[in-house]
């Protein structure tokens, strides 16, 4: 889906075709913002959930898993409540 171009994307002359939503992305990648702050609290949610099934993490998500002291109260609360 073109909502996926972002920074990380490679600059293509002609752009990327995103086939899922019929979209021609032309902008180069390295015009659009790269954010270094971080993960929404959601994102953090989803990889609280995935751990908790055992499914494997890059070590970037294990990072904000394993450090508590980062979360939200709606993060801490889902922890509680999946290890209870």
């Amino acid at each position: 889906m073109s909502y996926a171009f972002g920074p990380h994307m490679p600059t293509v002359a002609l752009g990327i075709y995103f086939g899922a939503d019929n979209r021609i992305v032309r902008c180069p990648a390295d015009k659009i913002p790269k954010s270094s702050g971080s993960p929404p609290a959601w994102l953090v949610a989803d990889w609280i959930l995935a751990d908790s099934r055992g499914e494997p993490l890059s070590a970037y998500a294990q990072s904000f898993v394993t450090h508590r002291e980062c979360w939200n109260g709606a993060c801490v609360w889902l922890y509680d409540y999946l290890h209870q």
